[in-house]
């Protein structure tokens, strides 16, 4: 595996790409959840870039609505059915770039300005990292060598978000699957992926550690909000809780790092059933790569730090505010150790924390001073 390199006296490659998973598009401005959460990220000094994945139902921002991202390439992707690609551009030498154009059609067809405003296919010239027509060919070409190599490797989505017409699938439901904030996108050149909800409320200081953990650590997901699984014997079935207990299973990819390997896995080798339970609940795709990295290293993921919630709580339209989300994750998890055929959660009651956490020494010999701020 990729991330198994102490053998070799290696290490994972330095920093981390950001990905926020959007649902809701609540509109864009500096009180935003998701406007502050871009904030913060350009303020880390580990992050690599920053993708957008943009699966709500209003249109993407246009760039001016966006907070400044200074030297951090920034791309937002459009997961919905327009199956169209947008990136913004933030650096100084995209806008050289996009200037130099000329405004002329360097979109897909050909046709109109390549105007900042606009939703298109960009080409993959400097920041400005939309696929170009050669680069789909060969990721579906290197999609197709794994279907022989692999029996059960069925791909769900195509780069750009786009639904697959896979004879086994159901080819009616248009829905942008959930799945798809685990696609293996090109814009991830790191070995880390911060994974993050569009409503995280974390500071730059939470970031930075849990970065930090992940590298001594990066065949776990290692992260910040924490469930757990358990067996319910009135029920006679796995049962999952949110409480605060004194052990946890699982760490939602919420507000988590983990390695973009498993992105590969998730998409390529999971089995087609489970990839359709979470696109026809929309939802428990975190549940299933908790399974999944579980089953690969028979190890227990990592919680970080005493943070508890990790939501904006004025975002509205949430999922997470819907009574039956709760019903359908207790649902998965018993359909996915189906699948499975054994429960691969894993518990722990490790937590770590920075040095000095808490400590009564002062704050100037700390190095993460925001975390002691965060209630729990």
């Amino acid at each position: 595996m990729p991330f198994l390199l102490d053998d070799i006296n290696l290490r994972t490659r330095d920093n981390y790409t950001a990905v926020i998973y959007v649902q809701i598009g609540a509109p864009l401005g500096p009180n935003n959840a998701l406007y502050k959460l871009v904030k913060t990220i350009t303020k880390s000094q580990f992050v690599d870039r920053i993708i957008v994945l943009w699966a709500a139902d209003r249109p993407i921002p246009a760039k001016k609505r966006w907070p400044p991202t200074y030297h951090i390439p920034f791309h937002v992707i459009s997961l919905g059915n327009s199956y169209q690609t947008k990136s913004v551009a933030a650096a100084a030498s995209a806008a050289a770039a996009l200037k130099g154009r000329g405004g002329g059609g360097g979109g897909e067809g050909g046709g109109g300005g390549a105007g900042a405003d606009e939703i298109k296919r960009l080409d993959n010239d400097g920041a400005l990292n939309g696929r170009s027509a050669s680069q789909d060919k060969n990721h579906n070409n290197h999609n197709q060598n794994d279907k022989d190599d692999v029996k059960n490797i069925k791909p769900v989505h195509s780069p750009g978000g786009e639904m697959t017409t896979d004879n086994d699938a159901d080819a009616t439901d248009e829905r942008p699957s959930i799945s798809q904030r685990f696609y293996p996108y090109d814009e991830i050149q790191t070995d880390a992926v911060l994974s993050l909800d569009e409503d995280a409320i974390l500071n730059t200081d939470e970031l930075d550690f849990a970065y930090t953990v992940w590298r001594d650590f990066p065949d776990r997901i290692v992260g910040y909000p924490a469930r757990a699984h358990f067996w319910d014997d009135s029920k006679n079935a796995w049962g999952y809780t949110s409480k605060w207990t004194n052990y946890y299973s699982i760490v939602l990819t919420g507000a988590a790092f983990y390695h973009r390997y498993y992105n590969y896995l998730y998409t390529n080798w999971l089995s087609l059933l489970l990839l359709k339970t979470v696109q026809q609940s929309s939802n428990c795709e975190d549940i299933l790569m908790n399974f999944l990295v579980s089953h690969v290293t028979r190890k227990a993921p990592i919680k970080v730090t005493q943070r508890k919630g990790y939501k904006d709580r004025e975002t509205g339209r949430s999922p997470w505010n819907d009574p039956d989300h709760f019903i359908q994750r207790q649902s998965c998890l018993n359909t996915f150790a189906a699948v499975f055929g054994y429960m691969p959660l894993i518990r722990s009651n490790m937590r770590l924390d920075p040095i000095l956490y808490r400590d009564p020494v002062s704050n100037l010999r700390k190095k993460y001073r925001q975390i002691e701020l965060v209630g729990s």
